[in-house]
């Protein structure tokens, strides 16, 4: 049994064929690739997972029992799903603390008060932004936000989290810093899903890569056998 299993999920937006008879499965524990070029699809099928979208025709399920495609998105929230998005979203005017909490008080069910606290104070130094608590989240840079970013999907708890572009806009040396925290949080037992454009990271941290071009799998495997495809060479570079 998978831990995630996508099967002949189509979405279409009107006349427009967004996402086109996919599936594909995800092992408990893996740091699994979504890439293509823009438009190929990738953020819509994350929408579909975590329930902003649900599919035209086809289906979801988590870990065997939990059939996402029928649920709403608090409650896909709370069975251990969350996401970042590839447009940065902190609610402006509240402090990083703040911001953290809401994803503790919103995550998985039962979190008292207490424990919430306990539950972003633990994020916010995992992430290295606990001395940064009471800055307001307007004031950060690009880079910071897309850290605060992923803070907040941490504190909800999840077992499954999609990172959509999280190293977009970073320059070497804070993609290094995100790649490195991306590592940790898969060495803490939590799946990943992740979008990128940034080579270098989804090469060096995925298991396994999906490839999408026009809403469908153009090719799957390790970073090595998707570099050297002749289809994903095409479909980035042209003929």
């Amino acid at each position: 049994m998978a831990f995630l299993d996508v099967t002949n999920c189509t979405k279409n937006f009107g006349g427009l064929l967004a996402v086109n008879d996919v599936t594909f499965s995800v092992k408990e524990g893996e740091l699994l690739g979504l890439i293509g070029p823009n438009g190929a699809g990738k953020t819509t099928m994350f929408n579909m997972i975590s329930g902003v979208y649900k599919p035209t025709t086809g289906q979801i399920v988590y870990r065997g029992r939990f059939h996402i495609h029928a649920l709403n998105t608090h409650r896909i929230c709370h069975i251990g799903i969350a996401r970042t998005y590839q447009v940065v979203k902190p609610f402006l005017n509240m402090t990083i603390l703040k911001n953290v909490l809401v994803g503790a008080y919103f995550g998985k069910r039962g979190v008292l008060k207490r424990d919430a606290t306990k539950i972003a104070q633990e994020v916010l130094e995992f992430t290295g932004l606990w001395e940064r608590r009471e800055e307001i989240a307007g004031s950060l840079n690009v880079p910071s936000r897309k850290r605060l970013e992923i803070a907040r999907a941490l504190a909800t708890q999840p077992d499954l989290l999609l990172l959509d572009e999280v190293m977009a806009g970073l320059n070497p040396a804070e993609t290094q810093k995100t790649m490195g925290l991306v590592k940790q949080i898969q060495e803490r037992g939590v799946t990943i899903i992740m979008i990128e454009h940034v080579m270098q990271a989804v090469m060096g941290l995925s298991e396994r890569i999906i490839v999408l071009n026009y809403g469908e799998i153009i090719a799957e495997g390790t970073p090595e056998e998707v570099a050297n495809n002749p289809e994903v060479i095409k479909a980035y570079l042209g003929d």
